[in-house]
């Protein structure tokens, strides 16, 4: 469900548009209400999908749109905890992104 625009002082040709500034999603809504996108009919979280406990796309004209949100900070502890995992348990395959530093 979108959020509900906040009143600002803005001027006529900008006001649809202020409502979502500092909202999570809040490009995704600018283009749904420029025609851009389709209206969200529904919505679910990717640990539902990933678990099975919702469905994913059902077939190929249907879009998924992620909204990250959250702090990175998070997202860095966890994948360092995910990658020593993967280490302790000889699991997963190492990548070579690079052949040599991008700094340095």
């Amino acid at each position: 469900m979108r959020p509900a625009p906040r009143d600002q002082s803005v001027t006529a040709h900008n006001a649809h548009l202020a409502g979502y500034d500092g909202v999570i999603g809040g490009p995704l809504y600018r283009l749904i209400d420029a025609g851009k996108l389709p209206e969200i009919k529904d919505s679910a979280g990717m640990g539902d999908i990933v678990n099975g406990q919702v469905p994913g796309r059902e077939d190929e004209k249907q879009r998924i749109v992620f909204v990250a949100c959250g702090m990175s900070v998070f997202d860095i502890s966890w994948g360092y905890e995910m990658y020593e995992n993967a280490r302790r348990e000889n699991i997963g395959r190492e990548l070579n992104l690079w052949t040599r530093p991008h700094i340095g």
